[in-house]
């Protein structure tokens, strides 16, 4: 999401990081459905909050969000109706729409900033694609919208600018198209045009207008993969489709693999993997470029490694940092009763100071270790352990240090009766979260669920803890059949 000035919409700088996910999902990219939020993680390493919601179905939707730091104005035990749109790639795009039964949204594209820079305010939200398949596997389609927020609720103040109705009106034309069994493309061209209202500001109404265009050329055969892609998005256009981690600025991305298969030894496949991805500004400056090059090793006996080099020029505020770091991950999955992963990256980074005083190029470690444990088949423990560590040099002073602990008790008693147990400790806050939540399913769509959750701080003056939240609820839901 961006935040931009209310005087000046186009002076925004780049968007901030935002992405949103759903464990487990397939390749759908469209995800719709409601349900209760049973518990929300505190954020990774990465920045990512996990939020739990129990479906009508009963089962469990794990909603990952990385939204920049802000908190999602989501309550555990409440209800609400989620649309989730992800495509991935590089970089991802992701939308995401939240609504309570007051109408409040959560908007993951086409933000538009108010007093408040978590919620949007109410509105209106229209959207119209068509697509007219033709061949084999190609279409073409359409696309026409509009987003308007209404005047907030309360008063303006003299003297101070404040922001009151805004529009967000777009269209556009896009495409995928199947040459052969191995080539594709997929074109999109979008334009926006928006104004906002203001009052106590030198221009009452605001208007701009932009557009953005996406060319990519793909290539797949049995063993071989190539991608080509190059993405505008000018400087004043507003996303209401995906999301765009910057605006005014130009993509070029490159990425290939080529899967191998050894016969006779102890490997089932490898494959040489390489991908580029740069991003220039408006004015032909370098934003970022990201060179990958690794390999991937999968073994006969359930067993995967992933090992590369990843060296990376990133612009922040007024100079580019050139960064090399390694990157490694291995997974094993023979055994039923226990499996794990591991993930480290280690080399340079950045300390992101608001000067460029306060910034420099950094040492950063990040180690990641999964492992589920199935002692029965009626009891499963999932346990994360995540290091992120940000210094002056490999043996230097710390800038961050930080330990984030979990694990993930699951016991499903019968086909109706389970019972889930979350607990989390971060080193840096010094706190711990345990949430617990009991389910029983009398048959789809009627669920009962009861849960507590808690949090404890230490305190700084008698490194005592101290209690943060505790919370008890329960719910019940009847689905009837007519």
């Amino acid at each position: 999401m961006a935040q931009t000035s209310g005087a000046d919409p186009c002076a925004a700088q780049p968007l901030e990081a935002f992405d949103a996910s759903l464990d487990g999902a397939s390749s759908e990219p469209v995800a719709t459905f409601s349900g209760e939020v049973t518990a929300i993680d505190p954020a990774d390493a990465f920045g990512r909050i996990l939020v739990r919601i129990g479906v009508s179905s009963g089962t469990e939707q794990r909603l990952w969000v990385r939204n920049s730091g802000r908190l999602l104005p989501l309550q555990v035990g409440g209800s609400y109706s989620f649309h989730l749109e992800h495509v991935g790639g590089s970089p991802p795009a992701s939308a995401l729409v939240v609504r309570d039964a007051g109408g409040s949204d959560l908007g993951g594209s086409g933000y538009t900033p108010s007093s408040d820079d978590r919620v949007t305010r109410p509105g209106w939200y229209a959207l119209e694609r068509s697509q007219l398949p033709f061949a084999d596997g190609s279409n073409v389609g359409v696309v026409a919208g509009a987003h308007w927020q209404d005047v907030p609720d309360t008063a303006a103040v003299a003297g101070v600018a404040d922001e009151r109705g805004t529009f967000n009106g777009f269209g556009g034309l896009d495409s995928q198209l199947r040459f052969t069994h191995q080539w594709r493309s997929e074109l999109q061209l979008v334009g926006s045009g928006s104004y906002i209202d203001s009052v106590n500001t030198p221009t009452a109404r605001t208007s701009f207008s932009d557009w953005m265009g996406v060319a990519r050329l793909f290539y797949r055969d049995k063993a071989r993969s190539l991608e080509l892609g190059a993405r505008h998005v000018g400087e004043k256009f507003r996303d209401e489709l995906g999301y765009q981690d910057y605006a005014g600025v130009s993509y070029r991305h490159m990425g290939a693999f080529w899967d191998l298969f050894p016969k006779g030894s102890a490997l089932q496949r490898t494959a040489p993997i390489v991908d580029a991805l740069v991003v220039h500004d408006h004015t032909g400056r370098l934003e970022l470029a990201d060179l990958q090059a690794s390999q991937d090793f999968e073994f006969r006996r359930s067993a995967f490694v992933n090992a590369g080099y990843q060296h990376v020029d990133e612009h922040w505020l007024n100079h580019t940092y050139p960064q090399d770091r390694a990157h490694v991950f291995a997974q094993w999955t023979a055994w039923r009763p226990l499996t794990m992963d591991f993930d480290a990256l280690l080399g340079d980074g950045i300390l992101f100071g608001e000067t460029d005083a306060t910034s420099a190029l950094a040492w950063q470690e990040v180690y990641v270790l999964n492992a589920t444990v199935r002692p029965t088949s009626w009891v499963t423990a999932a346990g994360n352990v995540t290091r992120y560590r940000l210094a002056t040099a490999y043996d230097g002073d710390d800038h961050v240090a930080q330990w984030l602990v979990g694990v993930n008790l699951t016991a499903q008693f019968t086909q109706r009766l389970s019972l889930r147990v979350y607990p989390q400790y971060d080193s840096n806050a010094e706190h711990l979260d345990a949430n617990g939540l009991l389910s029983y399913v009398i048959h789809p769509g009627t669920v009962f669920y009861a849960g507590v959750n808690s949090g404890w701080n230490r305190d700084l003056a008698d490194r005592e803890p101290r209690t943060t939240s505790r919370q008890a609820f329960a719910k019940a839901s009847w689905r009837f059949f007519l």
